[in-house]
């Protein structure tokens, strides 16, 4: 992307109240991410990206000792992941978990891990915060080796 723009708000489409407005000197790849208006102004486009985004609680519950899908992206939507908490309830034995972030229509795998066997001590806790971007269709996977271990997922979802 070369530039960021504005617009006015009288040349927004009716239907849409709140737009990011992202100026593009060329048209690359239309991402899945979000449902978007496009406009041409002489050789520049306009992307007009809806910039609604909800906090959403994307998963939570006991991690099993086979590979769960936690949360699936919804058609027409863009999730961040803001923060993962996995407490281990167990007070006698340490567990590793892992974690995928799977692209649709591919399966867990060493390609698509976010954490591998993380170990977590007896009632420990393990907290990640950033920022990492799902797309319509991909899933959050988790697995643990052992029972006793509870996952929070949180981020936001844009649409």
């Amino acid at each position: 992307m070369a530039n960021q723009g504005a617009i006015a708000k009288s040349t927004l489409p009716a239907n849409e109240s709140a737009y990011s407005v992202i100026v593009l000197t060329s048209i690359a790849a239309t991402s899945s991410c979000v449902c978007s208006t496009t406009a041409t102004l002489g050789s520049v486009s306009i992307a007009f990206i809806p910039t609604t985004i909800t906090p959403t609680k994307l998963g939570q519950g006991s991690i099993a000792t086979t590979l769960t899908t936690r949360y699936t992206v919804p058609a027409a939507t863009c999730t961040m992941i803001k923060d993962i908490t996995i407490c281990n309830t167990s007070n006698a034995n340490t567990a590793s978990v892992s974690v995928y972030l799977v692209p649709v229509g591919q399966s867990a795998s060493a390609a698509n891990i976010l954490f591998s066997n993380l170990p977590i001590v007896p009632n420990g806790l393990f907290q990640w915060t950033g920022d990492q971007n799902i797309h319509a269709g991909d899933t959050i996977r988790d697995i643990a080796v052992a029972s006793g271990c509870t996952i929070n997922i949180s981020g936001g979802e844009a649409t």
